[in-house]
């Protein structure tokens, strides 16, 4: 290399390795056999320069990881960061040991009831004194009593084949066209329910393929989201082959900008996704912006409320004035909405809606010559529990309309407070304007995993999410409970003063989550949640 290319190459290594990266570096590099290095520096050296003129960051790292010497050294860290999460679920289990066959004789319904009872004590977290942040949405227990009575009469039922159980047909129909009036649809609309708000973005997504095939000819699709868009629109994407355009929020607002949208935007985008709320903040999206922009471009909008989409629409009966997010805005086509979250069903329903029947039929998979006969199917799933469909139905009816705009105010008041309370504590810091159930906080002091540290110990179980890094509470009715909020706000500003008073490193599972995040090498931080899941079906 001439001096000025070495100059530009050594500038390039500098900006790739700030000063941390480069002590970890050379920790690594002392590890390794001088022979290794040796035989590997002309290479090495080759490699980089490549590097430098095409390729990005992660692909470096990549590369390097494959270096001799390198590759154990990486291996071995993230064993031992993989020993490290084994440890903790196996701490879990409090000793029990795992059942790896079937017993000679079945169990009596006595043991049975005792070992689940157990089973559900190894938890550290509880539901009911709100020590989840979100994951549970559990009512009020006389409503459960009369949901899960529900389900036990159909648990058995299969909706698969209409003519045996026309009962269970129709009050899946009926779920449906009551959350069609919910988000002010009309009788041109269309839906189904799903398996939860990841099958209802699948489904979305897999709808708008087919009819950009179709009507567009397109064989190359792409869609558009905001870098804060459910990570199942990533999922539907890998497993149906769209690209995935990613538009970054604003930092500040941590809503998307029309004018990066629309720049994302080419003749073979086959949707445009907003959210209502997102995730990772609670922020609601522009969504009639949005909506305006996917008029004018002739694309298909797809509102994703599986998160809040059981709250925004009780909200003005609840006293709280939100802009329209629903069928209301023109040009909104599609909406998804979880009815096992703020609908209060148990786990494994959502619905899936759009404002034609056009877009629903590339949803619908029709095989006229199977040999079993001709097979149609609404859903990704064949046969399903009539239970689940009997829950919904049962819980929608129950509550009625003054039981959610109840719930709704419910969740309203303590998001606020939460937001109120948090807002106050010194050294935390709000993301964005959250209204709906989501506030989201980091820190510019120190490194706000350590708060979720300090609040696990207090019996809080905080959402650790990334880009910013940040917590965030997700609040669900046993939040409401009284006294509830007002424990959090007092645990949380205790744990944030121990943490600005001794600043120390992460530990356990959040330190794991936090060194993800600063891996180039993304690659990495897939295998590390690969083991993961493994570890998690384990019975060593």
């Amino acid at each position: 290399m001439s001096d000025l290319e070495l100059s530009n190459f050594d500038s390039f290594v500098l900006r790739l390795l700030p000063k941390q990266q480069l002590l970890k570096l050379e920790a690594i590099l002392s590890k390794i056999p001088r022979v290794y290095l040796v035989a590997g520096t002309g290479i090495s050296i080759l490699i980089l320069q490549f590097l430098y003129r095409n390729v990005t960051v992660e692909s470096v790292f990549k590369a390097f990881r494959k270096l001799p010497g390198v590759r154990g050294i990486v291996e071995q860290e993230l064993n031992k960061s993989l020993t490290e999460l084994k440890e903790d679920l196996s701490k879990q289990m409090k000793g029990k040991s795992f059942i790896q066959e079937l017993p000679k004789e079945g169990w009596s319904e006595e043991n049975l009831l005792q070992e689940i009872k157990e089973l559900l004590d190894l938890g550290d977290f509880d539901v009911k004194t709100g020590g989840l942040s979100g994951t549970c949405h559990k009512p009020d227990d006389n409503i459960v009593s009369v949901v899960t009575q529900a389900y036990s009469l159909t648990a058995y039922t299969n909706p698969l084949n209409p003519d045996a159980f026309p009962g269970v047909r129709k009050m899946e129909a009926e779920v449906v066209r009551m959350a069609v009036k919910l988000f002010y649809g009309d009788d041109n609309c269309a839906g189904t329910m799903t398996s939860g708000g990841s099958e209802s973005l699948l489904l979305t997504v897999l709808a708008y393929r087919g009819y950009a095939k179709e009507k567009k000819g397109i064989t190359t699709p792409n869609l558009v989201m905001p870098d804060t868009g459910h990570v199942a629109f990533d999922k539907a994407c890998h497993m149906f082959n769209v690209e995935l355009r990613k538009v970054r929020v604003n930092g500040t607002t941590f809503k998307p900008e029309i004018k990066n949208l629309r720049k994302a935007i080419d003749k073979n985008t086959i949707a445009l996704v907003g959210s209502a709320p997102q995730y990772p903040h609670g922020i609601i999206d522009p969504i009639a912006e949005m909506a305006k922009l996917a008029l004018e471009l002739d694309l298909p909008f797809h509102v994703d409320s599986c998160l809040g989409g059981f709250l925004t629409v009780f909200a003005e009966a609840a006293g709280y004035n939100l802009e329209p997010m629903d069928f209301r805005v023109h040009g909104v086509t599609s909406i998804s909405a979880d009815t096992h979250k703020f609908g209060y069903a148990p786990k494994g329903s959502s619905i899936i809606l759009y404002k034609e029947k056009k877009y629903i039929h590339h949803q619908y998979y029709i095989n006229p010559d199977w040999t079993g006969g001709i097979f149609v199917s609404p859903t990704l799933a064949g046969s399903r529990s009539g239970g689940i469909v009997t829950a919904t139905w049962a819980a929608m009816l129950h509550h009625g309309m003054d039981g959610y705009v109840r719930a709704t105010k419910a969740i309203f008041e303590v998001t606020e407070k939460m937001r109120r309370g948090i807002a106050s504590i010194p050294g935390l810091k709000i993301l964005g304007d959250p209204k709906i159930c989501i506030v989201a906080f980091n820190s510019a002091e120190f490194h706000v995993y350590r708060v979720a540290d300090e609040m696990k110990k207090s019996g809080w179980l905080l959402d650790c999410v990334q880009y910013p890094t940040a917590c965030h509470i997700y609040i669900v009715p046993s939040h409401t409970s009284p006294g509830v909020a007002d424990r959090f706000l007092a645990d949380l500003g205790e744990c944030t003063a121990r943490v600005r008073a001794s600043p120390d490193k992460l530990s356990g599972r959040a330190a794991v989550y936090g060194m993800a995040q600063k891996i180039p090498d993304r690659s990495l931080v897939s295998e590390l949640g690969a083991n993961f899941l493994d570890a998690l079906y384990s019975t060593n």
